[in-house]
């Protein structure tokens, strides 16, 4: 009864915000346009932290700012609403860093957050559609570089396990890299330890992965909606911010970003490289590439092709 209660009433909560209430309303990005990031729903013990070490309670509807740390307790959960769109939740006894998050349509845009601990799921937005080369999430062991999706991660002290629901991301450290596509988990083991690739239906991974993530629910579905409606607030987000106006679209403005970043990339004119996500990246594009060059026309690839190791030392159980 009780976690039902808690279901409807985070339900309400959720989407009786501003931001999904459409574009008839006052731009929330608008009012404090340095915060790349809001509080869309907080249940239980949750604090903002500073990076002065500066603590506030964490509460619906509040703003997290660049450099950020966002922390839950025994049973709470925080949603935070990006200014692309993307939806973060961060689950109890948890931790990340909102490092930076720049989503305005400039070259110089990127994000770059930290799981300290615990566990989350992201759902991201259009700056991971566009420029996916810079958006990364990190632990203390791993960097997920992001290709448009809808992804768990769970650091437990030791190993970094990610689990993909949707889209493609690609996991690696210094020495190596795997390509994990829907439904596959990921586990790599320790600071320099090898990276394994479970397939979707690896059953006792799937019930290892849930058991270190903990208790799911009305944060789930919240997450599940985000992402089949994920359309929707990435033009929300654009509109409200002002940088898609009247009858532009949503895929305009998405092929006409991608297009105008990877001309930038081609020139060497894009600022802020990350190393590590770069090589991820183009470890991952020459594996398409081979990939296609060896299929026949007409003939499309496998789950597993598709998901396939970006680099050494993956294995897949």
């Amino acid at each position: 009864m009780a976690q039902n209660q808690g279901r409807r009433r985070c339900m309400q909560a959720v989407f009786s915000l501003p931001i999904l209430a459409g574009w008839q309303v006052r731009s929330v990005w608008a009012q404090t346009p340095s915060a790349p990031g809001r509080l869309q729903w907080v249940e239980g013990a949750a604090s903002v932290v500073g990076a002065t070490g500066l603590r506030e309670v964490a509460v619906t509807g509040g703003w997290v700012q660049e450099g950020q740390t966002v922390e839950t307790g025994t049973g709470a959960t925080a949603h935070v609403l990006l200014a692309d769109g993307a939806l973060l939740v961060l689950r109890a006894q948890s931790a990340f860093t909102l490092v930076a998050y720049g989503a305005t349509a400039k070259l110089e845009d990127s994000a770059s957050l930290t799981l300290l601990r615990g566990a989350l799921r992201m759902v991201t937005g259009w700056l991971a559609k566009t420029s996916p080369r810079s958006v990364a999430l990190r632990t203390r062991t791993t960097t997920v570089g992001i290709r448009g999706t809808d992804f768990e991660m769970v650091d437990d002290g030791s190993d970094t396990h990610v689990r993909v629901h949707s889209g493609e991301v690609l996991m690696g450290n210094a020495k190596n890299s795997v390509a994990l596509g829907s439904g596959e988990i990921g586990t790599l083991s320790g600071a320099g330890g090898g990276i394994t690739r479970h397939a979707p239906d690896a059953a006792g991974a799937q019930q290892a992965f849930d058991a270190r993530r903990g208790l799911v629910g009305a944060s789930d579905e919240v997450a599940s909606q985000h992402a089949r409606n994920i359309n929707h607030h990435m033009e929300a987000s654009l509109r409200e911010s002002g940088m898609l106006r009247g009858d532009q679209s949503l895929a305009h403005f998405v092929e006409s970003r991608k297009a105008a970043v990877d001309h930038m990339r081609a020139r060497g004119a894009m600022p802020g490289k990350d190393e590590a996500v770069e090589r991820m990246h183009d470890l991952r594009e020459r594996a398409v590439g081979g990939m296609s060059e060896k299929s026949k026309p007409g003939e499309s690839m496998s789950p597993g092709q598709r998901g396939g190791r970006a680099g050494g030392g993956g294995g897949r159980r």
